[in-house]
């Protein structure tokens, strides 16, 4: 069973899950082989979403298979080097993944900016509440409820030191 209080189960999911988009993202900017593929996607990620050698060459084949890629044997550096190429279809495939991609990622971004679990005093009995705080809100003050004291206050975002938990 899977430990999804580890960071590295999370990590995992997302990089077998963004590699196919990243290889063909690589491959929309110029035809590589597979090394020049793994160390692009490597600098661009920060290593986030880097496919293993072991998971690369699978790929590839794959998308060479549905005609997203084609690929040419030539001379790169004095070595023989299979180079990959975006077909259109792939272009079209890549164009379908930035905007369910990006749709994601928009949607992950809003349940981060608005769940941050906040800690604040209170200002009535100065005990430490937990609040829901948005952070990115314009307004600039929000009702406080406090346990303890049972008040309900205002509190005034500028005033505020916050310590995320």
């Amino acid at each position: 069973m899977a430990d999804y209080n580890n960071k590295a189960y999370w990590e995992n999911l997302v990089k077998m899950s963004l590699s196919r988009y990243f290889v063909m993202y690589a491959l929309s900017q110029k035809p590589m082989h597979g090394y020049d593929i793994s160390k692009w996607i490597g600098e661009v990620t920060k290593g986030c979403c880097c496919p293993t050698e072991g998971s690369l060459y699978p790929m590839l084949k794959e998308f060479e298979k549905g005609n997203y890629v084609t690929s040419e044997t030539l001379l790169v550096s004095g070595r023989e080097r299979k180079v990959y190429t975006l077909t259109d279809k792939g272009l079209e495939t890549l164009t379908i993944g930035k905007e369910v991609w990006g749709s994601t990622a928009d949607i992950i971004q809003s349940t981060m900016q608005y769940s941050k679990e906040n800690l604040l005093l209170c200002p009535v009995c100065n005990s430490k509440t937990r609040t829901k705080a948005y952070m990115d809100t314009e307004l600039l003050n929000f009702p406080l409820f406090c346990p303890k004291c049972k008040k309900e206050t205002t509190v005034n975002v500028r005033q505020l030191k916050i310590t995320v938990v």
